[in-house]
This record gives structure tokens, sequence and C-alpha cells, in this order.
């Protein structure tokens, strides 16, 4: 994904490598993908959601509840 991002960097890519990090157990390196998708994307929904998973599974709540309530408005599947 480093290497698609590098020659073309789009939100999916940078989701997609979070993923990977998400893994890889790289939870910080993750969400900074998630995020830099969300700067590229704000209305990308996905990328909000997962970013929420992340925050949940490290007890982050405030910012998953956050996270969640964006993706939920930008796209009813995720409510």
């Amino acid at each position: 994904y480093t290497k698609a991002i590098q020659l073309e960097p789009t939100a999916s890519r940078y989701t997609y490598r979070g993923i990977s990090y998400y893994n890889l157990e790289q939870y910080q390196t993750a969400i900074n993908d998630y995020t830099t998708a969300i700067q590229l994307d704000p209305d990308y929904a996905w990328a909000h959601y997962i970013r929420a998973f992340v925050y949940r599974n490290l007890g982050q709540t405030a910012k998953a509840y956050a996270d969640d309530a964006m993706a939920c408005s930008l796209d009813s599947y995720y409510c």
C-alpha cells in the first residue's frame, strides 16, 4: 500500500494500509492513516467508521462515538 500511496495518494489506499497496520497491532499508525484518509476525503464514511473501531478497542470511547456519529451522518449504512 505504501508504494501505491506514493504513486497516487487516495483516501481508500490510506484506509487499506491502516487496516494492515491494525492487523500488525500498530494501532496509532493505523489511526494516523485513517486520519489522513479523512483529511483527503472528509465524506469518506468508512474511514470514520473503521477509525472508531480502533479507538473503541483502545478504550478511547469519546473519539469512537464521535467517529461513529460522523460515519452515520455521512452514510446511514453505518448507523
